[in-house]
């Protein structure tokens, strides 16, 4: 992929190739590969603000407009198997990455962080995660499903900067789930039930001083339930039509995390397949 971007400093392109590759020695198992590089530029914001905070409050945010892109270089490999005369199907993922030139606000007059609040280039974070996830045919119309996932991320930035962790502290993460699918004749039911471990991210001393404390994340469960009916209506033609019925998260208390957000919820509602 090539771009031409004149927000860009020093030069307006960009190029952000990927590589791909998938081996198949056996029929039921595949391997697969990639290598990527993207480009994150800056928001607008990051480039040409220079906004108070808050009214009267003295705090400005200020944009640079020499400041770089990100960069992410991604290497992804998987393996799919079809396993035990194919009733069981087992994907794996792993990924290593890496990411440069990372944006964050900065105050160069260190504590407290009055005055001004600079877009910089801080450092870099470096990510690697394993997903794991196995399906299982029981019989003809009952499938058991099970996954696990963990994830790491480690920065090593410069210099500490606003909801920026101090250099060397990891974020991880365990997810662990499992589920069934079962058909009955017209009538399929998914359940899907998802446990989380509980963390801990520790703050930089920046930002302790705003009031952003040490945090420790206690375990959290999440829950899904799907009911659907497929039905042929006569007016419709040849179509399909399914009505379903979902549950989100149902007994489950509000939850949001670092990109794992809960909300209870129940919403129903009809597909046509033409």
């Amino acid at each position: 992929r090539f771009d031409n971007n004149s927000t860009v400093p020093n030069k307006n392109y960009l190029l952000s190739p990927r590589i791909s590759a998938i081996y198949k020695p056996f029929e039921n198992h595949t391997f697969r590969g990639s290598f990527s590089r993207v480009y994150k530029t800056p928001t607008a914001a990051e480039r040409e603000s220079y906004v108070e905070f808050v009214a009267g409050s003295g705090v400005y945010y200020v944009g640079d407009v020499n400041i770089e892109p990100e960069r992410l270089y991604s290497l992804d490999v998987g393996y799919t198997g079809f396993l035990m005369d194919s009733r069981l199907v087992v994907n794996l993922d792993a990924y290593i990455s890496s990411r440069h030139d990372l944006r964050t606000w900065h105050s160069p007059q260190g504590y407290p962080a009055f005055l001004q609040n600079l877009a910089v280039n801080n450092g870099s974070m470096a990510g690697k995660g394993i997903e794991l996830a196995l399906k299982y045919s029981v019989t003809d119309n009952i499938i058991a499903m099970a996954d696990w996932t963990y994830t790491n991320l480690t920065p090593d930035i410069n210099f500490l900067s606003h909801r920026v962790d101090a250099k060397g502290n990891a974020i991880h993460k365990h997810l662990i789930g499992t589920g069934l699918s079962v058909t009955q004749g017209n009538l399929k039911c998914d359940f899907y039930l998802r446990y989380s471990d509980s963390g801990e991210i520790r703050r930089s001393p920046l930002s302790r001083y705003q009031g952003n404390t040490d945090e420790s994340f206690k375990h959290f469960f999440k829950t899904f339930a799907r009911f659907a009916y497929t039905v042929d209506l006569p007016f419709l033609g040849d179509s399909e039509t399914e009505f379903e019925l979902v549950l989100n998260d149902i007994g489950c208390n509000a939850h949001q995390e670092y990109g794992y957000y809960i909300e209870p919820e129940v919403y129903a509602g009809m597909k046509v397949k033409f």
